[in-house]
C-alpha cells in the first residue's frame, strides 16, 4: 500500500520532469503503481467492509 508521503513524491517528481521509469526507480515503486497514482488526484485508499463473527450476536453482547 502507498502512503501519503510517497503519493506526494510522486506527483512532486512527476512536476519536476522525471520519467515515469526515473521515479519508480527512485522510490522503489513498481511502474505501474507510479502510473496509476499519478492518475489519481488525490491518495485515495479504500476498505473493504468485512463482517465480524460477532455481528450476529452483537444485540445478546450489549
Amino acid at each position: 500500500m502507498i502512503i501519503e508521503e510517497e503519493f506526494s513524491m510522486v506527483h512532486s517528481l512527476f512536476k519536476q520532469g522525471n520519467s515515469i521509469r526515473d521515479i519508480a526507480k527512485q522510490t522503489g515503486l513498481n511502474r505501474r503503481t507510479v502510473t496509476r497514482k499519478l492518475k489519481q488526484d488525490k491518495n485515495v485508499i479504500k476498505k473493504r467492509p468485512y463482517k465480524s463473527k460477532l455481528d450476529d450476536f452483537r444485540p445478546y453482547i450489549i
